[in-house]
């Protein structure tokens, strides 16, 4: 046979055995994307930005339109951060520590709720807890529309709302209630100008009629319920989540759509879906909803253009495992132009792009690995040799001095447990910018499993692979 293409992924499926996986499915992707393209990438990476000096999670990060900068929740304090890094503690009257935080604004005072009582600020006073003794105390969702703040009463459901010429000003009879289903309201969201009220069976649908002043639409409730609060996204007009089945959606209009049928398997299995934690990161041409599961030290990234899953981490060489993320919240400073993470563990907010030359001091551990190839007979077959085109001539690296990195390459054939020893594939050095490289000599299999490793502080694009595979008659 002429040299012929090896099949690199189309899908990660992880719902299936390997044995079961047709040979444009891969079995696993680690710290990597597809592109539309095609292309198979590292994944953005993480750079200290600021430090907020609370040593435990960082609950929310907001960026705050009106006045261009961001605000940050943790440990129950609230902290605003310039664009150099500098961090300035704006704490008063304290949130709940380890609970994600919402916020909403009406242009001058933000309103920020983890499940207490809401606080407020202006950005240059301290958090005040909302004054008016009519207000809600134990909230977890807040948002705006039409003059109005809106507010969930957690453990009800109840929700309230402001005036709508002063949003700390409230009234004891200004409320409605869920309807559609008797189980408590569990979030509050608006989006194409209406309210989404969330529970654990059914979605319910509100909107400003204008006089009561708001009423519930005629048709208004989807029978998606939601599982893990936290996961709940939006994304151009669509909701995601976890639902009650355990399964994400995406919700558009009156209409669900599953979107995790490849990583089902996985998700059933969690320890704690309930504590899944999401973030929605448009970034380059990229849309990433990156969602961590806490109990289960795991997180899973769906690529909202290719609709794609694969696995984020964080390598620990040690162990030789990875541990989740390090991020857990997400704001985009737009007049900075920079994507803000904030620590699920240390305080810290972390700036995410793609120039990066690890996290933070950790190290990216991109995996790649195809399903069984067959080529669709199953014979022996010799592989003579394979000629890999991907991004190479950066000896230098991104942040350190590299020389002549590489990326790992291994396989194992016919279903057995063992792989091979890896072989080293160069990327090249400073100037060496030929777009292939070849490896000879690669055995004899039936059905064989690639797996392409990259733990270098350089960038990493894998663009296809060549294989010279001698069919064997006898």
């Amino acid at each position: 046979m002429p040299w012929e293409d090896i099949p690199l992924p189309k899908l990660i499926y992880k719902s299936a055995d390997s044995s079961e996986l047709p040979e444009v499915v891969g079995g696993d992707m680690v710290d990597m994307f597809i592109s539309e393209l095609q292309t198979y990438k590292r994944r953005p990476t993480l750079s200290e930005f600021a430090d907020l000096g609370t040593n435990d999670k960082v609950d929310g990060l907001w960026w705050w339109d009106n006045n261009n900068f961001p605000l940050a929740v943790s440990k129950g304090s609230t902290f605003k951060l310039a664009e150099a890094g500098n961090v300035t503690d704006i704490t008063g009257d304290k949130l709940l520590t380890r609970k994600i935080a919402t916020f909403a604004d009406d242009g001058d005072t933000a309103v920020i709720a983890n499940g207490t009582r809401m606080v407020t600020t202006d950005g240059s006073t301290n958090t005040a807890f909302m004054a008016d003794a009519d207000a809600p105390t134990e909230v977890s969702h807040v948002a705006f529309l039409d003059g109005y703040m809106l507010a969930n009463k957690l453990n009800t459901k109840r929700w309230q709302f402001s005036s709508n010429t002063d949003i700390t000003a409230w009234a004891a009879l200004d409320f409605f209630s869920a309807e559609a289903d008797p189980a408590n309201l569990t979030a509050l969201k608006v989006i194409n100008r209406e309210i989404h009220l969330f529970g654990p069976e059914v979605m319910e649908l509100w909107y400003n009629d204008g006089s009561s002043p708001f009423s519930r639409f005629e048709t208004g409730f989807i029978e998606e319920g939601i599982r893990a609060i936290d996961s709940l996204k939006k994304f151009e007009g669509t909701w995601i989540f976890l639902n009650k089945d355990i399964r994400f959606v995406q919700v558009e209009g009156r209409n669900s759509r599953e979107i995790s049928g490849p990583f089902n398997d996985v998700f059933a299995t969690l320890v704690s879906p309930e504590d899944a934690r999401a973030m929605i990161i448009h970034i380059g041409n990229q849309v990433f909803y990156v969602v961590n599961f806490d109990a289960d030290n795991r997180t899973f990234a769906y690529d909202l253009k290719t609709r794609q899953w694969g696995e984020w981490g964080n390598w620990n060489s040690a162990t030789g495992l990875y541990n989740k993320f390090l991020g857990q919240t997400h704001a985009f400073a737009k007049t900075w132009n920079k994507h803000l993470i904030g620590s699920h563990n240390n305080g810290k907010i972390y700036e995410l792009n793609f120039n990066n030359a690890d996290d933070a001091g950790n190290t990216v551990r991109c995996v790649l690995r195809t399903g069984p190839i067959t080529r669709g007979v199953n014979v022996n077959k010799r592989c003579n040799g394979i000629r890999i085109r991907m991004k190479r001539g950066l000896g230098t690296g991104i942040g350190t001095t590299n020389a002549d990195p590489k990326i790992n390459v291994r396989w194992r054939d016919d279903g057995k447990s063992d792989w091979s020893n890896e072989l080293q594939v160069s990327l090249g050095k400073i100037g060496d910018t030929n777009y292939f490289t070849e490896v000879y000599g690669l055995g004899m299999y039936k059905t064989r499993e690639w797996e392409f490793i990259h733990t270098f502080d350089t960038d990493f694009t894998l663009v296809g692979i060549e294989e010279d595979v001698e069919l064997m008659r006898h």
